[in-house]
């Protein structure tokens, strides 16, 4: 919603569901400008998630009523797309201890690395409290990072538990490459942009909180957007940094700046 917003008007891949929640879903998201013709229609029902909140966190749950899944994927799924450079955006979500699901979205992304240009933008978004981090899962995250050019994260209960570090920098660090580069947020704090030669702080905007729903979206999209354009982590950080900072100070459905 955020990327269509900004002007980009992205392709979405998903496991449709074709219940009257999903089909509302996909109708939303293509009024707004989204391609949905590279989907796939398993005939499933939405799942349910069920948000815990404290003053401090915010626990996502996953329940399935009866006629849904979680997401799945097969070899298959992604014979709908051409291979051709692409930023492609996606997050620790399909990482569902699933191991076909797993597999194929590994072996899709292993080829489009292959043949193309194509960035990779990955959110870890680890949810551990969701789905735990077996070996097999941890596996599946080492090799998505292997290809991963740009990595993203909130805070040191993402990137700990898959670096093996208790401090956020240390972690992003253990993370980066030559030719991978780290942004590692941390909720209210700053966000670090870390390479292999450089750290970069990119403070947060002094704003009046309305709500944080949706602020790591937001971030995302701005990032990508921006990193479009000016293929700077620094630049596209410091975008997504004001546009977020806008979003959760501003009433509305994902507020974004005019200018």
């Amino acid at each position: 919603t955020v990327l269509n917003k900004l002007g980009d008007h992205p392709h979405f891949v998903t496991d449709l569901c074709t219940d009257s929640i999903g089909s509302w879903l996909s109708q939303e998201l293509m009024n707004g400008g989204t391609d949905l013709s590279w989907s796939i229609d398993q005939g499933n029902h939405a799942i349910v998630c069920i948000a815990v909140l404290n003053h401090n966190d915010r626990l996502v749950f996953p329940w399935l009523p009866p006629g849904s899944h979680l997401p799945r994927f097969n070899d298959e799924s992604f014979s709908k797309i051409p291979m051709q450079d692409y930023l492609v955006v996606t997050s620790g979500m399909l990482m569902t201890n699933e191991p076909e699901t797993m597999h194929a979205v590994l072996s899709f992304l292993k080829r489009l690395k292959k043949k193309t240009n194509s960035i990779l933008y990955f959110d870890l978004n680890l949810r551990i409290e969701t789905y735990g981090l077996n070996d097999e899962r941890r596996a599946a995250y080492e090799e998505m990072i292997s290809m991963t050019d740009l990595l993203t994260g909130s805070g040191i209960e993402e990137f700990g538990p898959l670096a093996e570090e208790k401090e956020l920098i240390t972690a992003a660090e253990r993370l980066c490459s030559s030719r991978r580069t780290v942004i590692a947020r941390n909720g209210p704090g700053s966000v670090y942009v870390v390479t292999a030669d450089s750290i970069t702080e990119v403070p947060p905007e002094n704003v009046h909180v309305l709500s944080t729903l949706g602020a790591g979206d937001t971030f995302n999209a701005a990032f990508v957007h921006d990193y479009l354009q000016s293929n700077d982590p620094v630049h596209a950080c410091r975008y997504a940094v004001h546009t977020a900072s806008y979003m959760i100070s501003h009433p509305g459905r994902l507020s974004i700046p005019e200018e």
